[in-house]
């Protein structure tokens, strides 16, 4: 394996894992937003 190729497979496995981070960051922040607006709808309905 030349050095140029070994440095090549390095930097796409670390975009790869940069990628899912975002990816699972994203989808942690659409549950938080989704959670908090369900529980806010909880909230303001009148208790009977």
């Amino acid at each position: 394996m030349h050095t140029g190729e070994r440095e090549r497979m390095r930097i796409s496995s670390g975009e790869l894992c940069g990628y899912f981070q975002t990816k699972s960051y994203i989808g942690v922040r659409i549950l938080t937003e989704f959670l908090c607006l369900e529980f806010e709808e909880l909230l303001v309905m009148p208790h009977c």
